[in-house]
C-alpha cells in the first residue's frame, strides 16, 4: 500500500478569517474569547493519525487523490465546534471532504475565557509520500 502523508499547514502570517465566506462570520458573532495558532494547529495535530487514517481510505478507492482543503469553522468557548464547513477544495474526492467534515466536528479545542465564537479558516494539505 502507498503511504500517505498527511501535512497540516498554516502561514506565518495567519489572518483567521482570511477566505472564509461573509454569511459564515455573519452567522457566528465573535466575542472576546481569543486563540492562538499554535493551539489550533496542535488540536488539528492530535488527530492527525485519524486525518491520516481517512486519506488511506480514500487513496484505495483512487490512487492519484490529493490536494488541500480549506475548512471554515467556528468554535465556542468551551472548545466545541460549532459548525465546520469546506469554503475550497481541490480534493476530487467528496467522499473525502465529508469524512474530514465529520471527524473535525469532533475535535475539542479547549475551553477559553471570553464570549462569543472564534471563527477561523485552516487548511489541510493531503499528499501522497
Amino acid at each position: 500500500m502507498t503511504a500517505a502523508l498527511l501535512s497540516l499547514t498554516a502561514c506565518v502570517a495567519y489572518e483567521p478569517l482570511a477566505g472564509v465566506p461573509k454569511p459564515f462570520v455573519e452567522s457566528y458573532p465573535s466575542g472576546s474569547q481569543k486563540r492562538s495558532i499554535l493551539d489550533l494547529q496542535a488540536t488539528f495535530a492530535k488527530r492527525a493519525p485519524d486525518y491520516h487514517e481517512l486519506y488511506e481510505q480514500a487513496l484505495r478507492e483512487d490512487q492519484n487523490i490529493g490536494g488541500e482543503i480549506v475548512l471554515a469553522l467556528a468554535l465556542t468557548p468551551d472548545g466545541r465546534v460549532a459548525d465546520c464547513q469546506v469554503i475550497r477544495s481541490a480534493m476530487p474526492s467528496t467522499q473525502l471532504e465529508a469524512w474530514v467534515l465529520a471527524l473535525t466536528g469532533q475535535l475539542e479545542f479547549g475551553a477559553v475565557p471570553g464570549e462569543g465564537y472564534y471563527v477561523f479558516h485552516y487548511p489541510l494539505q493531503f499528499s501522497k509520500t
